[in-house]
């Protein structure tokens, strides 16, 4: 069995990406090991929009808990995994369909804590919404 952690093989295609992930359009634009940073890509589709024809706030918290949540991915060792214990989501401007890029950063961790912070930006850099999230850091083998 492989000691590498399976976000890289999930980030490189090795392994499926989780229905949800596929769902909102993520794709990995940059994941440096060891880093606690990450971009994605989302895909903010029309059936995501609410009666006024703007992204609905339940799929931005979505996406941005994927952006929080794999961030500190990058860090991890074999084993180890980060579940969401806490997730507060600003929602700044309205989103219309079309991509968005979420960025995370880990602000710091420990062998059993994560603290992490993501955006989501349109197509014109605006900042959409604003995450800031506690992980668990657990093991598992």
């Amino acid at each position: 069995m492989s000691k590498r952690h399976v976000f890289w093989e999930m980030m490189e295609g090795n392994v499926p990406m989780p229905p949800a992930e596929k769902t909102l359009g993520c794709e990995l634009i940059e994941a440096i090991p060891d880093s606690g940073q990450i971009t994605l890509e989302f895909m903010a589709k029309p059936e995501f929009c609410n009666v006024l024809g703007n992204i609905g706030g339940g799929f931005l918290a979505a996406m941005l808990d994927e952006v929080t949540s794999l961030a500190p991915a990058t860090t991890y060792q074999h084993g180890e995994f980060g579940p969401t214990l806490e997730l507060k989501v600003n929602f700044i401007r309205a989103c219309k369909p079309g991509k968005l890029r979420g960025i995370g950063r880990t602000i710091h961790r420990t062998s059993s804590v994560a603290f992490v912070e993501g955006e989501l930006r349109d197509a014109n850099e605006a900042i959409v919404a604003t995450a800031s999230a506690t992980l668990r850091i657990i093991r598992q083998e």
